[in-house]
Order: structure tokens, then sequence, then C-alpha cells
């Protein structure tokens, strides 16, 4: 079945989606101070913009349910047709991350996985906006498809930590302990949120 996405109209409400302005109430250390506001708001402006220039030319639909079905391409399809229209290619991969959220909430509707799992991880989307915006000047992310990895839970936030399963790029022994090349592991990401702190670490 196709995957409906969000109209131009409704962007800002998936940009909320994601920073948490609406949703800040659920957790404490993500409200949005007075300093940030105004920059989250003008990051909204510059994503709305950007669908606007593009949807005439680009079918979002058909590139978010590839973006499902691991088609590698819609970045550089998006980001090409972005260059054409003068949109800044980060601006572009925060764009297709908005328009494939409201699908990534439903994936992560599960028994097993809470809801605050699935904000922790989409709140890293928040801190990468905003530290492309801080380094490069641009509104936008400059990691787009590491990011992608959290909207398909190919990697997801516990606690303070993100962890990423796959297979092990080589072998190696510890001891008495043997690491065949292919192994089952768990990649562990520290995020951009803050500190590292014990406490933090522990409650993951």
């Amino acid at each position: 079945a196709e995957i409906r996405i969000t109209k131009s109209s409704q962007l800002i409400g998936s940009m909320n989606f994601i920073i948490r302005v609406e949703e800040a109430a659920l957790a404490d250390d993500v409200v949005v101070s007075e300093t940030e506001l105004p920059l989250i708001e003008e990051a909204i402006e510059a994503v709305q913009q950007a669908e606007e220039n593009l949807h005439h030319d680009v079918d979002f639909n058909n590139l978010v349910h590839r973006f499902y079905e691991n088609d590698e391409a819609v970045w550089t399809e998006l980001r090409t047709a972005a260059q054409q229209h003068g949109i800044h290619t980060f601006t572009a991969d925060l764009l297709l991350l908005v328009c494939c959220v409201p699908e990534a909430k439903q994936r992560y509707k599960s028994p097993w996985i809470s809801e605050e799992i699935y904000w922790d991880s989409m709140k890293d989307i928040r801190y990468k906006m905003m530290e492309t915006h801080h380094i490069h000047g641009v509104w936008g992310v400059y990691c787009g498809q590491w990011l992608a990895m959290l909207l398909k839970q190919q990697c997801i936030c516990l606690g303070r930590l993100q962890f990423e399963p796959q297979p092990s790029h080589f072998g190696c022994q510890i001891g008495e302990y043997v690491l065949e090349k292919g192994t089952p592991i768990l990649n562990v990401h520290i995020p951009s949120f803050g500190k590292l702190l014990y406490e933090d670490v522990s409650l993951g």
C-alpha cells in the first residue's frame, strides 16, 4: 500500500512533531527555550519553503515509499532537484526526513516499544538540525542518511545511548572470549544531547 505523507500546509506540524514543540511537556529536558524558539520557527519556515519550491517537480509520496524500501537513490534524486532550485542539500535531507516522520511513528507503535523510546530516538533530528545550523549556517541536517536509521529502527535510543545491531565486520579474541566475523553485535553511539553522565547511562 502507498504511504501517505503530509502536504505543505501540514509540514509545520511535522516539524513541531520532530522537535517536540507541541509535545514538550512529555519531558522536561527537551522544553524549548525562549532563545531557541525563534530559531526553530526559522527552521520550520526554511523546510516549508523548500517543499513549496519542490512539490511540482518531486513526487514525495514515491520518495517516502522508496525510503522505507531502502532505496538509497531517493537521496540523490531529491538533492539533485533541490540544487536546481537553489536549495541546499542539507535542507533537502531534512525535508525528506520530515516527510517520513508520520510513517516512522506508526512503525514504532508496538507492545515492545514505549513511546519514550520513539521520542528519544527522534529527538536526535532536532539536535542535528541545530548543530548543522551552528556549524554550516544552513537549516537542514548534514547526516541525513545516519538519521534515517532512527526512522527505520535500524538504530534506536535507549536512555542516553543509541544502539545499532549489526554483524561484526571482523573477528577477534580477548582472553578466552572469541568473536567470529559476522557475529551479531551492538554498536553503541553517544548522541550529542549534552554531557554523558554515569547516572544517565545506568538508567539506559
